[in-house]
């Protein structure tokens, strides 16, 4: 992840990778996409971190996962999940055809 919650560093994109995170998320997107045909951005974000904290049950598998990349990585599972709200945001932009945030340049 990045200080900067706007798009996930290396670090961020090996966990989803690990995870699953951006299949899991292409597939809650397409199931919520069109509650958010008139939204803005901010608000696909919004929902994404609520989703993700508040209605999210991982299965058995992916829950497997998200421990053994926590564990891998050194980071709390939160750090996991602030991963999957990314990925859902992402997926849901795409979907509107607003697209993801741009990574800042390499200094």
């Amino acid at each position: 992840m990045s200080q900067n919650p706007t798009y996930l560093n290396d670090l961020g994109k090996s966990i989803s990778k690990e995870i699953k995170g951006k299949e899991w998320a292409e597939g809650i997107a397409n199931k919520h996409v069109k509650e958010f045909q008139e939204a803005q951005s901010h608000d696909v974000q919004g929902f994404a971190f609520r989703y993700v904290q508040k209605e999210f049950i991982p299965s058995e598998e992916m829950l497997s996962r998200m421990k053994i990349s926590a564990w891998n990585n050194g980071i709390p599972i939160d750090s996991v999940l602030r991963v999957l709200s990314l990925e859902l945001r992402d997926a849901m932009l795409d979907l509107l055809g607003m697209g993801a945030p741009e990574e800042p340049p390499e200094h």
